[in-house]
Formats: C-alpha cells, sequence, structure tokens
C-alpha cells in the first residue's frame, strides 16, 4: 500500500532497516502518510517551532539553514531525492526544529503528522524499530557527508555539488550537453560547501579554465558528465588535478 500520488519504489520511512516493514505495518504507516506538494519559496518551518510534520522528498530541493544567537545564517543540508526533512527533531525530546527549512525548488513530498507518527511509534514496537533505525542512518549519513568534504579542494566540493544536483535541477539541451540552475545563489553554495563567496568565484573561474563546466549566471553547463564525475571521485593530492584547459 502506498499513499496516492507517491512515487518511491520503497518508502523512506523504512529505508534504513533492511528488512523494512511487515505488509501490517506498512499498510498501517500508509495510513498517515499523506502526498503534499509545495511551491518554490515555500517555508516548510522555521528554526525554533515545535515540529508539526515529517517530510520525504520526492521532487525538487530543500534547503535547511541553522541561525546563530550573532543572526549569522549557516547551511546545514541539502535534501532531494528520498531524503527526509524534520525527522531527527521530530524524534528528539524537544520536539522542536533545530533550523529553518525552504523549498528551492517544486517540491512534491510524502508527509506525516508529527502527533501520528507519535501515536504510531507507541502502538507499534515494529514501526518505532524501524524508523529508529532509519532515523540512524540519517544520522550517519550526514556525519559521513560532512566528514567527506573534509579533505576536498574548494574546486571538488563544487564539482560534487552540481553532480548532486543534476537530477533535481538539470535539464539537456539540444547538443547534448547538461545545464544545471543553481538553486540558490554563490553566496549559499559557499555556506553549502564551507567555504568563502570569493572562494567560490575564484574556483568558477578556475573550473572554467579547465573546461569542466561552464558558469553563466545560476546555470552551470557541463559539457562531459563522465568527465565530471570522475574529478569528484579523484583522490586528493594526486589525482585533484583539473584537466587542461581546451
Amino acid at each position: 500500500m502506498r499513499p496516492r500520488g507517491a512515487e518511491c519504489e520503497r518508502c523512506a520511512f523504512e529505508a534504513g532497516s533492511p528488512l523494512g516493514l511487515s505488509e501490517a505495518a506498512r499498510n498501517l504507516l500508509m495510513q498517515w502518510v499523506v502526498v503534499r506538494s509545495y511551491p518554490e519559496g515555500t517555508t516548510l518551518f522555521h528554526q525554533g517551532e515545535p515540529v508539526q510534520r515529517v517530510y520525504c522528498v520526492q521532487r525538487g530541493c530543500v534547503l535547511s539553514r541553522w541561525d546563530d544567537n550573532a543572526g549569522e545564517s549557516v547551511v546545514r543540508t541539502l535534501a532531494f531525492g528520498s531524503s527526509m526533512v524534520g525527522l531527527v527533531d521530530a524524534m528528539s525530546t524537544a520536539r522542536v526544529h533545530t533550523s529553518s527549512a525552504e523549498v528551492l525548488t517544486p517540491l512534491t513530498a510524502c508527509t506525516i503528522d508529527a502527533r501520528a507518527l507519535d501515536r504510531l511509534l507507541r502502538s507499534s514496537p515494529e514501526i518505532a524499530s524501524v524508523i529508529a533505525s532509519t532515523l540512524s542512518a540519517e544520522v550517519v549519513q550526514l556525519v559521513r557527508d560532512r566528514m567527506a568534504l573534509l579533505p576536498m579542494s574548494i574546486r571538488r566540493r563544487m564539482l560534487k555539488t552540481i553532480y548532486d544536483l543534476r537530477e533535481p535541477c538539470g535539464t539537456t539541451r539540444e547538443d547534448g550537453s547538461l545545464v544545471v540552475t543553481l538553486p540558490f545563489s554563490r553566496r549559499v553554495l559557499a555556506s553549502l560547501i564551507g567555504t568563502t563567496p570569493e572562494s567560490v568565484s575564484r574556483s568558477a573561474q578556475e573550473l572554467k579554465r579547465s573546461g569542466l563546466v561552464r558558469f553563466e549566471g545560476r546555470n552551470v553547463v557541463v559539457e562531459d558528465l563522465d568527465a565530471l564525475l570522475d574529478a569528484v571521485e579523484r583522490v586528493e593530492g594526486s589525482t585533484d588535478r583539473m584537466p587542461p584547459s581546451r
């Protein structure tokens, strides 16, 4: 059983468990899952607000930000393609959002009301166990993603972000090139990859000279997707050199 409008092959609410849910437990969970659509620019929730619902992204991108006491905003995550939004906060003791979430591109998401989720966790040990496994997998993946960025040069971080956005934000031109439209400013990109806007601008020029990608405003033109992936996967130091200019 899947909620009307759902397109995913396997529900991400149970993706953290190798075996997943039994059919009976899945049907019980799906009774409370609703597919919703949100236009670009929608704020799903603000930092400090009580958790109202949890989201599983089917289509679109969601940006999460954390604001410190000095008013500085830091990008925490970029969610797309079966990513969960709000689950960690929903499972916390405080049950309040520790960041804000904004829809960057038109969003379709499976959602579940936080109160319904709480009732399900209390009434079904099976659902509680599987969602706890999913929560654990989400946290581990967040840590891995952050740790993976640490040894990367700024150029590789930018290339990885462009590659990750190829499906939710990419279109193919008649000449076969891929155009990825960044759903945020370079300042936000800098915060996302842990650097400064000035470093992003310098790296964009270096990447343009290398021939890997070309920046046209918020559009990033990728002539060879395989070459882009090769550059992302190179080992830092020995193979992080950009290919010669064409």
